[in-house]
């Protein structure tokens, strides 16, 4: 692995392993974005999975991804220089973004954010929020 980029890392309390899953039990992942700051996100339950087949349409043949999806008490530390809290979110390694449709609270220094629905890629700099968004600047 000498010379290799890590792009994350995942630490567990538990996990339980079969041919298709991997269940976790106090979850954490730090990740690190290529030229950006690292950040964290930890939830009381997971699943990873790996290699999962899915169709690619454009291409017309399929592609095998990995996915994590966290769910309960999700919270990401330091992305963007905010806290963010939601119930679920998942990643994909095909887009290489996360998303949730649950209801999210967004905080940073200066201001507050909750809204519906994010989607964002961990080395980006850009997060949206799909509906019902409320700012208040501190």
């Amino acid at each position: 692995m000498d010379g290799e980029i890590i792009k994350w890392e995942l630490e567990a309390d538990s996990a339980q392993f079969d041919e298709n899953a991997k269940t976790l039990k106090g979850v954490k992942v730090k990740f690190y974005p290529q030229d950006k700051d690292p950040f964290t996100i930890k939830a009381d339950d997971g699943v990873v999975k790996e290699n999962v087949l899915v169709e690619n349409l454009t291409v017309g043949e399929a592609e095998k991804k990995d996915e994590i999806y966290l769910k309960n008490n999700v919270q990401i530390i330091g992305y963007l220089n905010s806290n963010i809290k939601c119930d679920s979110l998942s990643w994909d390694s095909i887009s290489e973004t996360m998303h949730t449709q649950d209801k999210v609270e967004i905080e940073a220094e200066k201001w507050n954010i909750n809204g519906e629905g994010i989607e964002f890629s961990p080395s980006g700099d850009i997060m949206t929020i799909n509906k019902d968004v409320t700012m208040q600047i501190n």
